[in-house]
């Protein structure tokens, strides 16, 4: 299955307000949840850029989209986003998937995270992309669920903008990535 996807540095000196002015009131009203101020321009971001990446693969804006289930929707496709500490991702697809993104930081890889996870892992790498897999189930899912083996991940650590993020994207099939 393919996925369409986008990256994005997230710039913190644009303001959320100016970030969302353009956006569905739905999207408005989602990302005004978030009270921390980069975690709600982290979204603001990741939703601009998904309505991006919905044009371009689907010939799509947001204007569909509804919050009426676990997650997001949007007739006729399915979308996702991640953010984190700086940067976002966007994705769309026409079959169901889950995407997450994480900085890999060491301060953040406690031993309640291992125990969380039920993680053996053996790198610092390792950890955070069995964190981007349960969280890109849960996506995919759109609620907690304990059985993820059933999905198939496309996982990885890359170096974006300077910083080091793990990710996976999960879905039912193997999964290709076309960027846009």
């Amino acid at each position: 299955m393919d996925i369409y996807y986008s990256l994005k540095n997230v710039d913190y000196e644009i303001s959320a307000s100016d970030l969302i002015k353009n956006l569905p009131e739905k999207v408005i009203a989602h990302v005004l949840k978030y009270t921390d101020k980069a975690a709600r321009i982290d979204s603001a971001t990741a939703w601009n850029l998904l309505d991006k990446v919905t044009q371009k693969a689907f010939s799509k804006t947001l204007d569909g989209v509804s919050f009426d289930s676990e997650k997001p929707t949007i007739r006729g496709f399915y979308i996702g986003i991640s953010h984190s500490k700086g940067v976002a991702v966007a994705a769309a697809a026409s079959e169901n998937f889950g995407v997450d993104l994480e900085r890999v930081d060491p301060a953040r890889a406690t031993e309640k995270l291992k125990k969380f996870l039920n993680s053996e892992a053996s790198s610092l790498d390792e950890l955070f992309i069995n964190w981007c897999q349960r969280e890109a189930a849960i996506k995919f899912y759109g609620n907690v669920k304990n059985d993820f083996g059933e999905l198939k991940y496309l996982t990885g650590v890359a170096e974006l903008f300077g910083e080091k993020y793990a990710y996976a994207f999960a879905a039912k099939e193997k999964i290709n990535l076309k960027r846009c």
